[in-house]
């Protein structure tokens, strides 16, 4: 069977085609090996069980938290690093996640991102999910939010009053208060307030 009888007919945006041209052209590839390529991809994807957007956004998102400075330590010695200092110096390292939140929020706000908030508050979930359950809703106004974390037994109580600190931080600069916190039995749980907001 020749090569022109195993070639399929395909239609795409013209729009596509033409920046795909152009990229093949600066890798100097063809455009057929580049789609080939792009094929293949997207069948390993599937046959992984991996949606191809998943992939992009998990890329976003590390972009996004390795730029604003976080780093990939386990979480072993992160959890003794970090409670050994709240040991020693308790404020002072409160103070610092709490800077960090404001730091944080100013960050994300330079991204060019559609809504700094809700991306940034998705991103400390997923940071800090191997805590445990890490949960922030908010109402239809977005007037009020509820952050919870919950399944952090057998961590030290430090380091989800810390992770919250860094919320308060971050949330402060779009006109959030903490309005209510309880602490049990593996759970802390925060109300945050918007003080002024357009309805």
């Amino acid at each position: 069977m020749s090569v022109a009888t195993e070639r399929k007919a395909l239609f795409a945006r013209r729009d596509l085609v033409e920046r795909l041209i152009a990229m093949a052209s600066s890798r100097g590839s063809s455009l057929y090996s580049l789609v080939n390529e792009i094929f293949e991809l997207y069948i390993e994807f599937e046959d992984r069980g991996i949606k191809m957007r998943s992939v992009v956004d998990e890329l976003e998102f590390y972009r996004r938290v390795f730029g604003a400075g976080f780093v990939l330590v386990p979480n072993v010695l992160w959890l003794r690093a970090v409670n050994e200092l709240y040991k020693d110096v308790g404020e002072e390292v409160r103070n610092d996640w709490l800077s960090l939140g404001t730091w944080l929020s100013r960050y994300y706000q330079t991204l060019g991102l559609e809504d700094p908030l809700r991306v940034l508050l998705e991103d400390i979930k997923k940071v800090f999910s191997w805590l445990g359950e890490v949960s922030i809703t908010s109402s239809a106004d977005r007037g009020r939010l509820e952050v919870v974390m919950a399944g952090v037994r057998g961590l030290p109580s430090s380091i989800p009053r810390l992770v919250l600190d860094m919320v308060r931080g971050a949330l402060k600069e779009y006109g959030y208060r903490l309005t209510n916190s309880l602490e049990g039995e593996g759970v802390l749980k925060a109300v945050f307030e918007r003080e002024t907001y357009e309805q």
